[in-house]
């Protein structure tokens, strides 16, 4: 099943002088790309927007329908649970205001730095920092962000080929 905007999140650190923040990439937002999501796939993470009482962290699709994604999560003991696209949920959580939340996923971790979406996808991105023309490397290697501002490598890093553009008919 292809998702897209609400549904899907491709997140880069962003860093302010004030510290840092996740911020979606824009072509997600804009809806220029989407995400094809099929069992078998093992995503970095499947959340709900406006609440933070249910997510689910490398868990494994087994089915994905009109109704939801079906997942074998480790947390708990690999269980196989069917999450629904839009899920009711009290928000904020201690208020017994209960307001329809929807699903979305994270296929991969957190990107080191934005970029344009074509140019990760085609691998077109650097995997180390340089300033003034000198390598940083303190900063590690890899994409994707580490924890503590660093570059890392990741294991959902192959999801990225099934990411494409909207109306495209063969992956990028």
């Amino acid at each position: 099943m292809f998702v897209t905007g609400k549904n899907l999140r491709l997140y880069y650190w962003q860093n302010k002088n004030s510290g840092g923040c996740i911020v979606n990439i824009p072509e997600i937002e804009k809806e220029e790309y989407g995400y094809e999501v099929q069992p078998g796939q093992t995503l970095f993470a499947i959340r709900y927007d406006k609440t933070n009482l249910e997510s689910y962290f490398r868990c494994k699709v087994l089915d994905v329908n009109d109704e939801g994604i079906l997942i074998s999560s480790f947390i708990p003991e690999r269980t196989k649970i069917l999450v629904p696209w839009i899920k009711e949920f009290p928000v904020p959580a201690s208020s017994s205001k209960k307001v329809m939340c929807d699903l979305y996923i994270e296929p991969c971790e957190h990107l080191f730095e934005k970029n344009r979406l074509v140019d990760i996808l085609k691998g077109n991105i650097k995997s180390e920092t340089y300033r003034n023309n000198r390598l940083i490397a303190e900063d590690g290697k890899g994409i994707w962000y580490k924890h503590g501002g660093w570059r890392s490598v990741s294991m959902h890093e192959e999801n990225l080929k099934w990411f494409s553009k909207n109306g495209q008919l063969e992956l990028v």
